[in-house]
């Protein structure tokens, strides 16, 4: 067997700031922090952001390792199996060529210059520069040097995230075991019957748990089951059941989500698709729905604290200050009102935000999660493509008895520079969490926003 290539990984800023561990994803190759890195880090030590305790923490680590000027210089050990990691001062000018093709001095090219210098002096190394920056990455690349994105927080199969649903067609048999005449029958396609649940058929038994399904067989065409797959059973969903004053599920994919959002087997939920699926809507409807169970309804968007700046200058009072970063959900708040109360005059109607209080629906910051512990709430986190692994594994960890936690976003739709489909936190979420049993996903693709709004994400 051929020895493998030894590797040296040349970390840049964001690595650590995302993941404090990242020193254990390496396996038994070197890691190199240039001292660019050090600098950089020391201006995130201070604050309560999660980037702020992440740095906190993986120079904590650092400093645990690296105990002597030897050690720094030619490496600590990180444990068995794995390699060593060491400080760079590399050298103290630029190479020729970023001389000439660079125009300004930054902690990037300081750090790509580190990478050109080990090159030249390991070279019996492969030296590969690890960034979640997809601009510094392609720098890197012109220069001749090796890239890779952190890979140890992110999604290697896709497939999951985009298949939650599957449309199948049983065989003959497999249809007549689980065919029954229905109970009731109020439009051509829609059905309930007596049974709530049936074996699961060979086919589908390779399907993870929780895994949807729309069953269809024999000779009518309109006759189809809605099901999710539990441990051993299909569960039947019963479409009737759906309709709340709150909402009533346009498509598949609504009556899929509602299901699980009011199934208080199902702790954990997330709703990906494209803006105009209905994923905030139906979930905001089966909180006020369900309220009498639970002691507040939490909604939060990561747009408020991965800023404490942008927040703190923006005028006003707190409330004023999260009011623009919670418009989106009090729009939808709005639709759902509007249905409940469709009598009022709308100039005699209280404000939406005051509306919201009544209805146990409060604003959670998520720079004041960490350490707390959740009971009895039922959390919405908007737009969670925007959060990171580490991240999400806080929030969820926050869960105390009996609450429910919702994660929303479009993972096409990433505003972060440091992340992408495969490695922002809800990506990851949906990756660790397939096929447990306190988990659904419902990837949902059929807009129901306008006519308009839905052309708009498919032509644009």
């Amino acid at each position: 067997m051929a020895k493998e290539e030894k590797k040296i990984f040349v970390l840049d800023t964001n690595i650590p700031l995302q993941d404090p561990n990242c020193l254990l994803g390496f396996k038994e190759h070197d890691i190199c922090i240039p001292i660019t890195v050090l600098e950089e880090l020391d201006k995130f030590k201070k604050g309560t952001e999660t980037k702020n305790l992440n740095a906190r923490a993986f120079l904590r680590s650092l400093d645990k390792l690296i105990e002597t000027p030897e050690q720094s210089k030619n490496g600590a050990n990180l444990g068995k199996g794995l390699g060593k990691v060491f400080i760079e001062l590399g050298s103290n000018k630029y190479p020729e060529a970023m001389e000439s093709a660079l125009m300004e001095d930054s902690p990037d090219h300081r750090i790509l210059a580190t990478a050109l210098y080990l090159e030249g002096k390991k070279k019996d190394y492969s030296v590969i520069l690890v960034t979640n920056d997809t601009n510094f990455r392609q720098k890197a690349k012109r220069f001749g040097v090796g890239t890779e994105a952190y890979r140890n927080e992110t999604v290697t199969d896709m497939d999951k995230i985009y298949t939650s649903i599957t449309e199948v067609k049983l065989t003959d048999s497999e249809w007549n075991k689980l065919y029954q005449k229905p109970k009731s029958r109020k439009k051509k396609d829609e059905v309930t019957y007596d049974n709530k649940s049936f074996p699961i058929p060979t086919s589908l038994k390779a399907f993870p748990t929780n895994h949807l399904f729309i069953i269809k067989g024999g000779e009518d065409t309109n006759f189809r089951f809605l099901v999710r797959k539990t441990e051993d059973r299909l569960l039947i969903i019963q479409e009737e059941d759906l309709k709340l004053k709150e909402i009533t599920p346009r498509n598949n994919e609504q009556s899929f989500a509602l299901s699980a959002l009011l199934d208080p087997s199902i702790n954990l939920i997330a709703l990906t698709g494209k803006a105009g699926t209905g994923k905030t809507l139906v979930a905001l409807a089966a909180a006020l729905h369900q309220k009498k169970f639970y002691k507040e309804i939490l909604v939060a968007r990561p747009a408020m604290e991965m800023s404490d700046k942008t927040l703190g200058f923006l005028p006003g009072n707190k409330d004023e200050k999260i009011d623009p970063y919670m418009m989106p959900i009090y729009d939808n708040l709005a639709v759902i009102k509007e249905k409940l109360e469709p009598d009022k005059n709308l100039d005699v109607q209280e404000p939406i935000r005051e509306w919201a209080k009544a209805n146990q629906i409060e604003v959670l910051v998520l720079n004041y999660v960490r350490g707390r512990s959740l009971s009895e709430r039922f959390i919405i986190i908007d737009e969670a493509q925007n959060l990171t692994p580490h991240e999400i594994k806080t929030i969820v960890t926050r869960a105390g008895e009996g609450t429910k936690i919702i994660v929303i976003g479009d993972i096409t739709q990433i505003d972060s520079p440091y992340q992408n489909e495969r490695s922002n936190g809800l990506s990851y979420l949906i990756d660790k969490w397939k096929g447990e049993p306190e988990f659904v996903h419902v990837h949902m693709i059929h807009g129901e926003r306008s006519h308009l709004a839905d052309k708009a994400g498919r032509i644009m």
